[in-house]
């Protein structure tokens, strides 16, 4: 009896070992920017309650909501992951090679990261961490840019 379930624990663990193979090889292009997306969601978290701290404003509710809203954005790269897999299955189907594996999923990836990069800085400016102009005005500006886009969008809609 115990060589059979020997056997099924090692059948069980070739079989995770191979979808954790192909999974890793499928999100060869995402991995470090997930990797990256991680990081500065780490950092702002910590930015975040230190600035809070340092005001005297934390909360166990506002830390909270802060999580959360760090766990919808991984679920928006979940999100883009998905329309990836659907679009680059569909284009298989007609025979259609892209060079970039998972476009969307990337660029919502770096469009998070961009955010993350701007709230570090504000939460750090606003604990009193002197910030280098030059930064700011980088971030600045690209957060003046993602703003515009989010007004063109909202007046083609109407």
């Amino acid at each position: 009896m115990e060589r059979v379930e020997q056997q099924v624990r090692n059948e069980w663990k070739l079989l995770l070992s191979a979808a954790m193979a192909a999974l890793s090889s499928y999100m060869q292009q995402i991995a470090l920017p997930l990797l990256i997306l991680l990081g500065v969601m780490i950092l702002d978290y910590v930015a975040g309650i230190t600035k809070a701290w340092i005001n005297g404003e934390l909360s166990s509710r506002k830390s909270v909501e802060g999580a959360a809203r760090k766990l919808g954005r991984l679920g928006l790269v979940a999100v883009g992951m998905a329309v990836d897999f659907i679009a680059s299955t569909g284009l298989e189907a007609i025979e259609i090679q892209i060079p970039v594996q998972m476009p969307v999923a990337l660029l919502v990836c770096f469009w998070i990261i961009l955010g993350e990069c701007i709230s570090i800085v504000e939460n750090l400016d606003a604990a009193g961490v002197p910030i280098p102009a030059f930064l700011r005005n980088a971030l600045q500006e690209g957060k003046h840019s993602i703003d515009n886009l989010k007004e063109d969008d909202e007046h083609e809609s109407d």
